[in-house]
């Protein structure tokens, strides 16, 4: 299967948000893993180096999250 440069980031972040639900579930996280290894990414980096601003990604952009509006810093 070939994959674009955006795919892949999509799928190694998506696959980042799977291993964070099933932290507890040893199997699952080695399977997760080895997709990541498959894909090329990075075990160790946040969203598995889905965004590294190494990697050139069009049409990928990095998620923004909502800030907390409780905040007041």
């Amino acid at each position: 299967m070939d994959l674009d440069d955006g795919e892949r980031a999509l799928l190694l972040a998506g696959l980042f948000e799977l291993r964070t639900m099933h932290a507890e579930d040893e199997r699952e996280v080695a399977r997760i893993e080895t997709l990541v290894d498959k894909l090329g990414g990075d075990r160790y980096a946040v969203f598995f180096g889905a965004y590294d601003e190494h990697r050139h990604v069009d049409g990928a952009p990095v998620p923004e999250y909502p800030s907390d509006e409780t905040d007041e810093g």
